[in-house]
């Protein structure tokens, strides 16, 4: 079939195929099924949402996962992303239906104000429709997408905000209690059983080693080794007998200067204060205040900045000073992009607005654009130009090569026709022990070792270039006898041994510290135990500045006075017994500035959830039908 395929290669049979194969994956396979009674993509209820809808949203949701896992999707994450866009775009529909029985309409001139007052589409304090259609066109939008997603957000605003006057409102014993759960501090008395420390304590006697190995034979059995027969089509090696005139990289320079120009850069830091696009009027004045308050300590001292954004940001950077290295204009999200682009280097913004939340930002420097001249791109041209022929010719001989093979009936058969094509063998190897020309290109080890006794392989196209692979024999995974492999085996006994030993000696010590009337320190004294203190630590692992391990912290805080004991804890394959020696619970103040940011905030958490609900609610009563090809 594949013969077929490749003789047929340029015909108008191909082309049909090709354009079939388009049809069917820009359709969602919809040209499969003519007729299928539910030619939408989805119908929620009585709303339809046709498919161009769907491909709409799936191509912007795809286009921002690419951007940002750095222009590429890993397998598998399609179907995550479809799965992703079907869920939103049901959601809307629910919230629009839901809204529309409570009588909540957006117009068209509701948009309108709300688009003309977004401060990123101002100039000189008024609404430029050149700056909103140049933005919206750097983020890849169109004014009608825009508007809809505004449209949506604004009904959405609404729709939760009627349904959160049902929300109770947190009065101030509630807001102190949380405010002492959250900035509770804990710290522990531990000590730490670790495999390494019992090795020596491992006795092996012989009789007990053999039994033992009799039942881990299988995970030594060795790999299986094949002998190829193979030939590699590189690059590097073809390009090294190329050669390349200055006209045709001079012309290559001409055609594509941009390639080789670095636009202006710019080096900015930033403090994040967030909001959301469901806060409430009270609560975005609150963080607004804080935000300016960070703002004024910014601009008093601007070498404090580092430590201000590590300490009041909420950004990812936080932890970084707040720095956002080097980027280009049209990098960033528009309003951000627009300030730092109009700054001076050592100046600190005003309070910036994005859909992130407030932002206050530090330009540290500006890069100029450059365009590197020809002499600094020549070399650089000449091994792009080499590696393109390069890569035409090894694809054209080692098609050659493999429709020899294919034409004479066997491998052999083509060796004694071409005594000129020379093929390597690689003996009996493992992927551990191949041949560099196989082992150091990863498509190669992969599947010239998934190929079966006696099997060719297809034209493999590999990063280094072109290969094709016989297997002449296979020799079968062994299991060595133990004499062999001795040490390796007393290596692995010797481990799983103190392993569990640490694990018993842990146990006992926890054991003995339970039922202990004596204090937690005399207990590991009298056993000859080191204890450690964890010192305080909060509900913010990363925060933390301990050596007891991350992954236990969180159980730490559910130890108390009368149960002070965690169960035996484990990380990093060590063993941990811990006990609780000290608790911290802060008590807000009366007159506390951090009072109204609480009540804001714990006050959203409650209208989310209730809003949560009320969409769940929508969507368990709803009718929703999904088209059989998505």
């Amino acid at each position: 079939m594949l013969q077929v395929f490749r003789n047929k290669a340029q015909s108008s049979f191909a082309l049909i195929i090709v354009a079939i194969i388009i049809l069917v994956f820009v359709f969602w396979g919809v040209g499969t099924n003519l007729l299928d009674s539910n030619p939408s993509a989805l119908v929620v209820n009585d709303h339809e949402i046709s498919f161009a809808e769907f491909q709409r949203a799936y191509n912007n949701a795809s286009e921002r996962m690419s951007q940002q896992l750095g222009g590429t999707l890993p397998k598998g994450m399609g179907d995550l992303i479809k799965s992703q866009v079907i869920n939103q775009l049901i959601k809307e529909s629910l919230v629009r239906q839901g809204a529309a029985e409570m009588g909540i309409v957006v117009s068209n001139e509701d948009v309108r104000r709300q688009i003309e007052s977004m401060p990123q589409f101002q100039k000189e304090g008024k609404f430029s429709i050149s700056l909103y259609k140049e933005l919206l066109a750097g983020s890849r939008m169109t004014p009608p997408q825009f508007e809809e997603r505004v449209k949506m957000d604004h009904l959405t605003m609404l729709a939760m905000k009627r349904v959160s006057n049902f929300a109770a409102l947190p009065g101030d014993f509630e807001i102190k209690k949380i405010y002492s759960q959250i900035n509770e501090k804990v710290a522990v008395s531990y000590a730490v059983f670790s495999p390494q420390e019992y090795k020596e304590k491992v006795t092996i006697d012989a009789k007990e080693l053999e039994k033992w190995f009799a039942k881990q034979r299988e995970r030594y059995k060795t790999e299986p080794e094949l002998n190829f027969r193979y030939i590699t089509f590189a690059y590097d090696e073809i390009g090294k007998k190329i050669t390349t005139d200055a006209k045709k990289i001079e012309e290559y320079y001409r055609q594509h200067e941009e390639q080789f120009s670095t636009p202006e850069q710019r080096q900015a830091a930033h403090i994040l204060i967030k909001t959301d696009e469901n806060d409430s009027k009270e609560t975005l004045a609150a963080k607004k205040k804080k935000a300016q308050k960070i703002r004024r300590m910014a601009t008093e001292d601007s070498s404090q900045f580092a430590a201000l954004a590590k300490k009041y940001s909420e950004g990812p950077s936080a932890k970084d000073g707040g720095e956002l290295g080097l980027f280009s204009q049209g990098q960033m999200v528009p309003a951000f992009d627009g300030a730092v682009f109009s700054m001076q280097k050592g100046e600190i913004s005003e309070l910036v607005t994005t859909r992130f939340g407030y932002h206050i930002i530090l330009l540290e420097d500006i890069i100029p654009a450059k365009t590197k001249t020809l002499d600094e791109v020549k070399g650089e041209i000449a091994t792009l130009l080499r590696k393109k022929e390069a890569e035409s010719m090894a694809f054209q001989l080692a098609n050659a090569t493999y429709e020899g093979i294919i034409t004479s009936g066997s491998l052999d058969k083509f060796a004694q026709k071409s005594p000129d094509t020379k093929f390597s063998t690689s003996g009996f190897v493992t992927k551990a022990t191949a041949p560099a020309a196989i082992a150091d290109d990863p498509q190669f080890l992969q599947k010239a070792f998934a190929l079966g006794d006696k099997e060719l392989s297809s034209l493999i196209k590999g990063n280094s270039g072109y290969a094709i692979f016989y297997v002449e024999a296979i020799k079968p995974p062994q299991t060595p006898q133990l004499t062999d492999i001795r040490q390796q085996v007393e290596q692995d006994y010797r481990s799983e041994q103190a392993q569990h030993l640490a694990e018993k000696g842990a146990e006992e010590f926890l054991g003995a510290a339970k039922k202990s009337k004596e204090n937690f320190a005399a207990v590991a004294k009298a056993a000859g135990i080191t204890l450690l203190q964890s010192g305080m630590m909060g509900h913010t692992p990363a925060a933390n500045k301990t050596a007891f391990p991350e992954p236990l912290q969180a159980s730490c805080f559910q130890l108390s006075n009368a149960a002070p004991f965690a169960p035996l804890g484990t990380a990093d394959g060590s063993y941990y017994v811990y006990r609780l020696n000290k608790r911290e619970i802060p008590v807000m103040a009366k007159d506390s500035a951090e009072l109204p940011l609480y009540r804001a905030n714990i006050e959203n958490i409650k209208q989310q959830q209730i809003f949560s609900s009320w969409l769940q609610h929508l969507w368990s009563a709803a009718s929703i039908r999904k088209h059989n090809n998505l």
